[in-house]
């Protein structure tokens, strides 16, 4: 989260500064238009920078295999999928927690408990159908949840929710 936050603050400061280089030189629009260029391209390399160390800092034990099931030490596993899904991590994490806790997966509670679009209800239950989490659609019944509710606590433990 403090990366996150961090590199918040960087592209805030970049938006700025690119701002204020446009009003300054605005009598001047090409050199204003010049400097805003450069501190736009600055901005952005120095937030690509921030985002390839955040995504090293992510253990790992050799190479990551993408493919790889749910399988063995939950712990690596856990770190994988959160590799894998990038962005859609903390909704993902979110409603993993969700549906084992209340062993009910289907697209209209997710899109209530997590105020969420149906669209990204549907993409989410895909996400956790990938991950082993809840089986394939059922027509219009809810899919049946594959992780015993008993798992709930640990899964929430696990996924940082």
């Amino acid at each position: 989260m403090r990366d996150q936050a961090h590199s918040e603050r960087i592209a805030a400061v970049a938006i700025a500064v690119f701002v204020v280089a446009v009003v300054a030189l605005w009598q001047n629009w090409q050199v204003g238009v010049v400097v805003a260029l450069a501190v736009g391209v600055a901005g952005t390399v120095v937030i690509g920078i921030g985002m390839q160390r955040q995504a090293a800092a992510v253990p790992h034990d050799g190479e990551i295999d993408f493919d790889a099931p749910l399988h063995g030490d939950l712990g690596r596993d856990v770190r994988r999928m959160r590799v894998r899904l990038g962005d859609d991590w903390a909704d993902f994490a979110r409603a993993a927690a969700v549906v084992t806790a209340s062993q009910w997966a289907s697209t209209a509670g997710l899109q209530r408990d997590l105020a969420v679009p149906a669209s990204r209800a549907r993409h989410l239950l895909d996400l956790l159908e990938a991950e082993g989490f809840v089986g394939p659609p059922r027509g219009t019944a809810p899919r049946e949840v594959l992780v015993p509710a008993e798992s709930a606590g640990e899964v929430r433990r696990l996924l940082h929710v």
